[in-house]
């Protein structure tokens, strides 16, 4: 079982590429819910918009945790599990958003 758990070692080294990202995207999370305030949600369309964009900046920015939850768990295990594949699935959701984020983009700002 030990040669299984070291195959998984270059993965999670490539889980790690995208948390500088991750930590920045802190900031912009927090700088879009400062800007919140001054949004004219008056239209649907802008709300939407804006309520999308602050999820994915979410989802961008718990990245880190994921991935330290998945790693503890990996090692806490006695084989790989469904958990350790947590930070790929974390990263399928910021893409799922993020195309809807452009998508939506695209559709209201003709």
């Amino acid at each position: 079982m030990k040669e299984r758990k070291t195959a998984i070692i270059p993965l999670f080294i490539f889980f790690a590429l995208p948390i500088p990202f991750s930590l920045v995207s802190w900031i912009g999370t927090i700088m879009s819910v400062a800007d919140a305030g001054m949004m004219d949600v008056s239209r649907f369309s802008d709300f939407i918009e804006g309520i999308v964009a602050l999820i994915t900046m979410l989802i961008a920015g718990t990245y880190l945790g994921t991935y330290i939850i998945s790693l503890n768990k990996t090692l806490k295990n006695k084989k790989i599990s469904l958990i350790s594949f947590l930070p790929i699935l974390h990263i399928i959701l910021f893409i799922i958003f993020c195309a809807i984020w452009s998508w939506l983009n695209a559709i209201y700002k003709v």
